[in-house]
């Protein structure tokens, strides 16, 4: 389970990401890679860390 400073490490992180993934759209909007691209390159790499739930039946 993570500790406030694991989720805090996280939220951080993403608004890094994001904040740089606008910033590379607004500045060279012609050449920037593709949000698959940009989501394997800063975060597909990371571990999956929920469990898959298989959606109730019916």
């Amino acid at each position: 389970m993570a500790t406030r400073r694991h989720r805090a490490v996280g939220r951080r992180t993403g608004a890094a990401i994001d904040g740089a993934t606008r910033d590379l759209y607004r500045l060279n909007p012609d050449e920037a890679p593709g949000p698959q691209a940009m989501f394997a390159r800063f975060v597909g790499w990371t571990p999956f860390r929920r469990t898959i739930v298989s959606p109730p039946p019916g």
